[in-house]
């Protein structure tokens, strides 16, 4: 069970990492979602942002056995499921082709399958 938590821990840290870095770099990819979608720069950074410092609580818990961490993994959890659904409905309201989704949910999986495998540890 070790070794699924950490594969699900290292795989949603290292997509949510290269996520959101384009996001707050406004790579080629970002900046297309972001035309596409019309939301405006300072809107994409942010998002890139929490992601970003999402995953960063996610890793840090899983190397630092702290209390404090303990505590924010619940939140950091529940500000990747916000922003990816987030991601969802701005997608759906753009009416990007389901290939387009397929990384949210992905997430999504990944949240939820870290979440509920670290509890049982």
């Amino acid at each position: 069970m070790k070794i699924l938590f950490w594969i699900v821990s290292l795989g949603l840290v290292a997509f949510e990492m290269v996520a959101g870095t384009g996001k707050l770099r406004g790579g080629k990819m970002a900046l297309d979602w972001m035309n596409k979608l019309d939301v405006a720069k300072p809107f994409m950074s942010a998002f890139g942002g929490l992601e970003v410092g999402a995953a960063g609580v996610i890793i840090y818990s899983l190397v630092n056995k702290s209390a404090f961490f303990d505590q924010l993994v619940p939140w950091a959890c529940l500000v990747l499921v916000v922003l990816k659904v987030v991601e969802l409905i701005l997608q759906n309201k753009a009416s990007e082709p389901f290939a387009a989704m397929v990384g949210p949910i992905v997430v999504l999986v990944l949240v939820a399958a870290f979440y509920f495998i670290r509890q049982s540890i």
